[in-house]
């Protein structure tokens, strides 16, 4: 499957076009392929028109799906609130998200102590 055009911006301000990390494939850990591994935040800016703003709360279950998105969306803002330290509230707010998706391995869903923060 050939991916919709993408631009991808790390946490630490590193910018890449694609959400795949072929370096990666030689190390043990080969899941670090999609998106270069875990990281508190990741936003995307698609070719999507008309597309709304997607959020994803996530752990790294989601990096293999989340590039399937990228046609129906035109941003896409990745959280790991395992990574994350800020407030979820004011991504949303400030970034205009009109979708939220969770999207974790079961047993991380229900041992992420960071899902906590969400509650009022």
């Amino acid at each position: 499957m050939e991916l919709p055009e993408a631009t991808i911006t790390y946490e630490d301000g590193t910018v890449s076009e694609t959400p795949y990390a072929p370096d990666k494939l030689k190390q043990k850990d080969q899941y670090t392929y999609f998106f270069g591994g875990n990281h508190g935040t990741v936003s995307i800016q698609t070719q999507a028109q008309n597309a709304g703003k997607l959020l994803v709360i996530k752990d790294s279950f989601a990096n293999s799906l989340v590039p399937y998105l990228f046609g129906d969306y035109s941003e896409i803002i990745m959280l790991d609130l395992r990574y994350f330290g800020g407030s979820v509230e004011e991504v949303i707010a400030q970034n205009g998200i009109t979708q939220i998706l969770f999207l974790y391995e079961t047993s991380n869903l229900l041992n992420d102590t960071g899902i906590l923060r969400l509650q009022k």
